[in-house]
Parts: structure tokens; C-alpha cells; sequence
């Protein structure tokens, strides 16, 4: 009998050890972005560059490009096209 208590106790002690709640075990490593809405952007309040805003402008709209005068993207190498949302 006093076998029994000690492999019933045993068992009881292994039981609680095993299903010890350990916090910093069997935790994904999960990591937050914050995303922000970019659905509602007013328009007065984007400001553009003069890739986009110059008389002529590169077709891919290369990041510095842009000119008052006909000529070429000194980024990618394409010909400047007329801005036709040009406003002086």
C-alpha cells in the first residue's frame, strides 16, 4: 500500500511539473508593425517634388529629375516629356 501512495504521489508531482504555465516558454517570436492609412491622404497636404511638379519631367519620375528645360533624366537617361499639370 505504501507502495502505491508513492507512485500515485509520483505521478501527481510530475503532472503539476509538466504542466507548469511558463510564460517565457512555447512563445511565437511575433513582432508588431505599425501601419498606417494611406487610403484617406488629403491633397493639400502632399507635397511634391519637382520630379513631379517641373514643366518637364521624367516619365518614371526618378527621384531629383525634373526641368524648366527639354532634356534628358540624369538618373535613368530618358528624355524629359511635357507636364501637362504644369503651373507656373
Amino acid at each position: 500500500m505504501n507502495k502505491l501512495f508513492s507512485i500515485l504521489f509520483i505521478s501527481i508531482f510530475f503532472v503539476f511539473v509538466s504542466c507548469k504555465n511558463d510564460n517565457t516558454e512555447n512563445q511565437s517570436d511575433t513582432t508588431l508593425i505599425e501601419v498606417k492609412d494611406t487610403t484617406s491622404v488629403n491633397p493639400n497636404e502632399v507635397t511634391l517634388g519637382k520630379e513631379y511638379t517641373s514643366k518637364y519631367i521624367c516619365p518614371n519620375h526618378c527621384k531629383g529629375s525634373g526641368s524648366e528645360e527639354a532634356g534628358v533624366c540624369p538618373v535613368c537617361g530618358m528624355d524629359y516629356i511635357e507636364n501637362f499639370d504644369y503651373q507656373q
